[in-house]
């Protein structure tokens, strides 16, 4: 069920791609989608640092992050 509904609304995406871009510009919109995918990564980094922290295997850790779903509360 879970992995069925993972990533975000896409009109969040595309928000976060346009803060990220500081506005509409073409020219802009490559860098803030590579900032974006970073902000992905970096957030999987962290959770699986912390999975393995609290004892969770690293295939385990690895796994869960994976399901998670992205948000920004």
């Amino acid at each position: 069920m879970l992995s069925g509904v993972k990533g975000l609304n896409p009109l969040v995406e595309e928000s976060l791609v346009i803060l990220g871009a500081g506005g509409l510009s073409p020219q802009q919109l490559p860098a803030a989608m590579s900032a974006r995918t970073q902000l992905y990564e970096t957030m999987h980094e962290n959770r699986v640092r912390r999975l393995v922290t609290i004892g969770f295997p690293d295939r385990e850790a690895e796994e869960l992050s994976q399901l998670h779903t992205p948000n920004f509360m």
